[in-house]
């Protein structure tokens, strides 16, 4: 099986939006803007609907994680700017694991958690890199 995602931004978005400032700009510029603002919003969110950056930074996020020996990520089929196919990764729902399972996977998930905050700053794999 896989999983699909779909991007169907229309062909005309704008793609010359302003990317904005950096954390550290904003951070360094006690004058940030309402416009400022908008203009990183706009530049994420571009950056989050193609989907061949998101496909990078699993792979990316795995890597970074791979001295764990427990992440992973679903392996990519196709990605372009507006589809993402991965394979299927076929698990249990959460309320039907037992008390130790549900321990374990705890205590992978704050070890995981913990270790990409200290070393890349962030969890979410889409956004990593």
């Amino acid at each position: 099986p896989l999983l699909t995602k779909t991007n169907d931004a229309p062909n005309g978005v704008d793609n010359n939006i302003n990317p904005g400032l950096t954390e550290a700009e904003v951070r360094a510029d006690s004058e940030v803007t309402a416009g400022d603002v908008i203009d990183r919003v706009a530049r994420d969110i571009k950056r989050e609907l193609d989907y061949r950056i998101e496909a990078d930074n699993g792979r990316r996020f795995q890597d970074s994680l791979a001295f764990l020996g427990f992440v992973t990520t679903p392996k990519v089929i196709q990605a372009t700017d507006r589809i993402l196919i991965t394979e299927w990764i076929p698990g249990r729902h959460l309320q039907d694991l037992n008390r130790e399972e549900g321990l374990a996977l705890t205590r992978m998930a704050v070890q995981a958690c913990t270790a990409s905050m200290v070393l890349t700053g962030y969890v979410h794999a889409g956004t990593c890199f």
